[in-house]
């Protein structure tokens, strides 16, 4: 060990800016919006609780993705991205999709995003919203949990990390 702190402090201290920065940008976004634009959503105090919940979850996946894929981890989430917007209904309605985004679609985690702001802005049923919130707090924990192993996991001394081979 290179440090005295617990690997989730450091998992966190990594994270926690970003989530801040995007916390603090989703709430101005929900300001813009509803103020100065005019978009009174059916529910504001949840649509901004979820602005929140979608900004923690997605930062912590992509925390995740670089912390245990480092450059590797970037095309991933550029792939990830492009996945996500065409396959969640976001741009277009997956119905008009190729096939491939039929079986994407459950599983992508902004579909569950997206579908839980249509219900705050505009309202709805509400028997799918809980499984929504759960796949976001499913998906922040899980992310967390995952990046504060692989710190764990790189922050033990081995042989090849200590004497690295020489390249010539």
């Amino acid at each position: 060990m290179g440090s005295t702190l617990r690997s989730a402090t450091v998992s966190a201290g990594g994270w926690l800016p970003a989530a801040l920065i995007g916390t603090a940008a989703a709430t101005l976004m929900f300001g813009v919006l509803e103020v100065l634009l005019g978009l009174h959503a059916d529910r504001p105090v949840l649509w901004l609780a979820l602005l929140w919940l979608a900004i923690w979850a997605f930062t912590a996946l992509l925390h995740t993705l670089r912390a245990g894929l480092d450059a590797v981890g970037s095309v991933v989430i550029l792939v990830l991205l492009v996945l996500q917007l065409g396959g969640s209904g976001v741009l277009y309605p997956v119905q008009i999709a190729p096939g491939f985004f039929d079986v994407l679609h459950p599983i992508l985690p902004m579909t569950y995003t997206i579908d839980a702001f249509r219900y705050a802005i505009s309202g709805g049923e509400t028997d799918r919203l809980v499984l929504h919130i759960i796949v976001l707090v499913g998906l922040l924990v899980g992310a967390l949990a995952v990046t504060t192993r692989a710190v764990a996991r790189r922050r033990q001394w081995t042989i090849t990390r200590l004497k690295p081979e020489l390249e010539i």
